[in-house]
């Protein structure tokens, strides 16, 4: 018995030995220690990466390299044309207002409209207020036009040659004097469904002569209202469909002559 105690002994003398040998190589040797300090149902996690601060706030938008939607632009400045005219200029007939050749030209062509038409005027003829197309020529100055549409004369059937020559030359002339950098255009006046009546192409010539006297140009299309009772509200003014022809019929030519 007391050999195998001194066996024993000398065992765990040796144990000890081994154990502090180990202990102190790995101090020496700065070893680490798996999960040293935890128990063994911790888990290590890394701290999430930072993002650098920066002194502008950022955005997460795609580059397109467009202006973002918030960004604005300019819109180019609008042409402005005024129409002067009589009943036809004023869209009597027309409804909505909107549907008036006028109007129609206008949308076609993007440009700004102001109509300045008085039912039953004419270049000589007065309207029941008293007033020609020369009396409205302030109202056609204040718009500011870039391009001055004249149309209408069927209320002047019936004035003298020498009447209404002296009076579209006034009106043409007291246009470009007060908007010498507007263009002036003149339309040949319409008549409706029914043929046109022989003193309509007294008109038609005083007012060409007149035009082109101050630098501006004419057209004379086919009446698109002619044959055509259907585009007639009445027997003297046009119905929606009616004005859409007569916007059809002049709106190219209207178009070419916009400053560019």
């Amino acid at each position: 018995m007391i050999g195998v105690r001194k066996v024993s002994l000398a065992l765990l003398l040796l144990l000890t030995c081994a154990v502090g040998a180990g202990v102190v190589y790995l101090v020496e040797h700065d070893v680490p220690i798996r999960n040293a300090g935890t128990t063994p149902t911790d888990t290590f996690f890394p701290p999430p990466p930072t993002r650098p601060e920066s002194s502008a706030p950022t955005t997460d938008l795609p580059s397109t390299g467009a202006p973002s939607s918030g960004a604005t632009t300019s819109p180019p400045t609008a042409m402005k044309i005024t129409f002067l005219g009589d009943d036809y200029t004023a869209g009597v007939g027309a409804n909505p207002q909107s549907k008036s050749w006028t109007q129609l030209v206008g949308k076609q062509l993007h440009v700004e409209v102001t109509v300045v038409g008085e039912s039953g005027a004419g270049y000589a003829k007065k309207s029941g207020d008293g007033k020609m197309y020369s009396s409205l020529v302030d109202k056609v100055v204040a718009s500011t036009p870039d391009l001055v549409v004249v149309s209408g004369g069927r209320n002047d059937v019936g004035d003298a040659s020498s009447t209404l020559h002296a009076a579209a030359h006034a009106l043409f002339a007291s246009l470009h004097q007060k908007l010498p950098n507007a263009r002036l255009l003149a339309i040949a006046p319409w008549w409706g469904d029914s043929p046109h009546p022989a003193p309509l192409n007294t008109v038609d010539q005083a007012v060409r002569s007149g035009v082109r006297a101050a630098g501006g140009k004419y057209v004379n299309k086919p009446d698109p209202l002619g044959g055509h009772p259907g585009f007639m509200k009445d027997a003297a003014d046009p119905n929606n469909k009616g004005y859409r022809a007569i916007a059809d019929s002049v709106t190219s030519a209207i178009g070419a002559q916009l400053p560019r």
